[in-house]
């Protein structure tokens, strides 16, 4: 999610009532068809053509919160159950049988099969509520949530909502609140050092939409960002509706830390990730993280890529986020064009280590 607000985050646990150089380079795969495999059968392939970001750096303000009403637990008391995977097998509960990629074994999943209607699993995950200081320090518009009105499962997916409706009685760092939206997260629940990390989703569209999969190092927020550092296994804004970016920051030089390594893959076509289900994956190992798309590897980030001066960070444990943020620095705020409500759609979260 880039320079964002972490310094008093607070987490809710989910009731059941209710991660640039100075001249940062990325890799952008036009994917043929043919090309993209079955992610969830361990199929790969590299994608092609070697651009410059275009990203530009955004603020860095991490201090303090939005205060919110609802009973709440900050993370260093949240009940840590089967959290931490530091490359032992584990009995990490899972909903279902899953057939596990060739080299892989399941450690965690939610498959979302609950009542429709019913609450994200609160032994998964948590809550992050209100509206973070300016905008989670990247301008943000939207309120998070906790309970069923943002985040809701539905049909054999968790369903994040983002609308208008009902947002101004939430105070925004601007004034009344113009959205609201929901985000989640595994910390002091489940973390893992090192394997793959996917998801399934379909994605929202219209200008100003910032839908993220992403991971955190579980020592924050004792360890301030970007130190703890950051896995965005997916990111992608209503402006660049057929471009998904994945991207690593950790500490180091202004630019750096603003951008960090990424990588970016496009669907051939104008076709659009809100228009169907698409599967985003990171392998993470001790000197390289490497990003998929269906199946298709389009960019990896080793510790020999890291500008001077820049520390390589992904060496612990760290905890899964799903998030619907609405507007800020990047995507800018959204037009009369984007139709509300809009929503991202998670089919499975599913993490592995390797065999």
């Amino acid at each position: 999610m880039r320079a964002r607000n972490f310094g008093s985050t607070t987490f809710i646990p989910a009731l059941l009532t209710l991660l640039t150089l100075s001249s940062c380079v990325g890799d952008q795969g036009n994917l043929e068809p043919g090309a993209l495999g079955d992610a969830a059968h361990g199929e790969t392939s590299d994608a092609s053509d070697v651009v410059k970001d275009s990203r530009g750096p955004e603020t860095d303000e991490r201090d303090g919160g939005e205060p919110d009403t609802s009973p709440r637990t900050d993370v260093a008391d949240a009940p840590a159950t089967d959290v931490t995977h530091d490359d032992a097998p584990g009995d990490a509960p899972v909903d279902a049988p899953v057939d596990a990629p060739a080299g892989w074994v399941l450690t965690w999943s939610d498959e979302f099969g609950g009542a429709d209607g019913s609450a994200v699993d609160a032994t998964k995950w948590n809550y992050d509520v209100g509206a973070g200081e300016s905008g989670w320090g990247n301008n943000e518009l939207e309120y998070y949530t906790s309970g069923t009105d943002n985040a809701v499962v539905r049909g054999g997916s968790l369903v994040i909502t983002a609308t208008n409706a009902g947002a101004s009685k939430y105070k925004c760092s601007y004034g009344p609140c113009k959205f609201v939206s929901a985000r989640l997260t595994t910390s002091g629940k489940f973390a893992q050092k090192y394997g793959r990390f996917e998801a399934r989703m379909k994605l929202p569209r219209g200008k100003g939409v910032w839908p993220a999969f992403w991971m955190l190092g579980q020592n924050f927020p004792a360890t301030d960002w970007p130190d703890c550092g950051e896995i965005d296994v997916m990111e992608n804004i209503g402006d660049e509706p057929s471009i998904c970016h994945g991207t690593t920051h950790g500490p180091g030089p202004a630019s750096y830390v603003d951008v960090g390594l990424t990588g970016q893959v496009t669907l051939p076509g104008g076709k659009a990730l809100a228009d169907d289900f698409h599967v985003y994956t990171a392998e993470w190992e001790a000197s390289a993280v490497r990003f998929y798309f269906d199946g298709a590897l389009y960019k990896t980030v080793t510790s020999k890529d890291l500008p001077s001066g820049a520390k390589w960070v992904w060496d612990h444990s760290f905890f899964v986020l799903l998030n619907f943020a609405v507007g800020g620095d990047w995507p800018g705020s959204p037009d009369a064009s984007t139709k509300w409500p809009q929503t991202m759609e998670v089919d499975y979260v599913r993490v592995y280590r390797a065999e």
